[in-house]
């Protein structure tokens, strides 16, 4: 990853997880040509999420797809709105 690039993604990351309340770690993770990279949102033993982007992808990009993905997987589950009561960050590894 692009060192210029890391706290900006890392920062993108953190934010679409915030309104969870379940602690999730995130993982930015480059695919093995380097051109590209994938967040990967896991969670033990039910959730494990991979969002893939091109390296060119913005700040706002990122966390808007890693949040719909998210939204996405607590719509699946059935956890309501109602449940998430508190933001807790996400622990963001790369």
């Amino acid at each position: 990853m692009p060192r210029d690039r890391r706290p900006e993604l890392e920062a993108a990351v953190v934010a679409a997880g915030r309104h969870l309340s379940k602690r999730f770690e995130g993982w930015i993770v480059a695919t093995p040509d380097r051109r590209k990279f994938t967040v990967r949102i896991t969670s033990y033993p039910s959730l494990d999420i991979s969002v893939p982007f091109d390296w060119n992808a913005t700040a706002a990009e990122v966390t808007e797809r890693v949040r719909a993905a998210m939204e996405d997987w607590r719509g699946r589950v059935g956890i309501s709105a109602d449940n998430v009561i508190r933001k807790v960050p996400m622990k963001v590894k790369s």
